[in-house]
């Protein structure tokens, strides 16, 4: 990916300087975005999108082991990361389990975004489809929220999003917290 980002600058002192950046920060950038994600795919994909956004602004940064440098990129990772967030919250509202799915991901980007939600009650041996709602929205920003009535158990949200640029998507699978109820 290195050379990907190297082509994408025009200058040898921006290539030596996103360079240095990529070596020094690299590990940082990942470790950000999976605690924000939690998921290595999508960690990966966050920090490539952030150093695709770090080249634009190479002319504001001056030293590469700063603390100026590192908050700057830890800002860029975490707003990226934050930006492809999957959120499944899973509630009980008086005997109702509340389901909320929301899906952010890249503007500019992103172009539609699918996300099926099924509200899963765990068994003796596995987890069973107890209810299950879609959605698809042509935007970058998606939310699906959904309430069902439940019976005494130990519940689960499964969340699949599927995120279109164009004619290409992503799929990404999630599940909330087990709730008992």
């Amino acid at each position: 990916m290195l050379l990907y980002y190297l082509s994408l600058v025009d200058t040898e002192e921006e290539r030596s300087k996103l360079e240095n950046l990529y070596y020094e920060y690299k590990a940082l950038m990942k470790y950000v975005a999976f605690n924000i994600l939690e998921d290595n795919g999508l960690a990966e994909d966050a920090v490539h999108e952030a150093f695709i956004k770090l080249t634009r602004h190479l002319d504001g940064i001056d030293e590469i082991k700063s603390h100026k440098t590192k908050a700057f990129i830890v800002i860029i990772i975490r707003c990226v990361a934050l930006d492809m967030h999957v959120n499944i919250n899973l509630t009980n509202s008086s005997g109702n389990a509340k389901c909320t799915t929301t899906v952010n991901g890249y503007a500019g980007t992103a172009t539609k975004i699918k996300i099926t939600m099924t509200l899963q009650k765990k068994t003796l041996f596995w987890w069973s489809k107890d209810t299950s709602w879609t959605t698809t929205v042509s935007d970058y920003y998606a939310s699906l929220s959904k309430t069902a009535s439940v019976g005494s158990g130990t519940y689960r949200v499964k969340a699949e999003c599927v995120v279109y640029s164009g004619s290409a998507s992503e799929t990404i699978t999630q599940y909330s917290s087990e709730r008992t109820f």
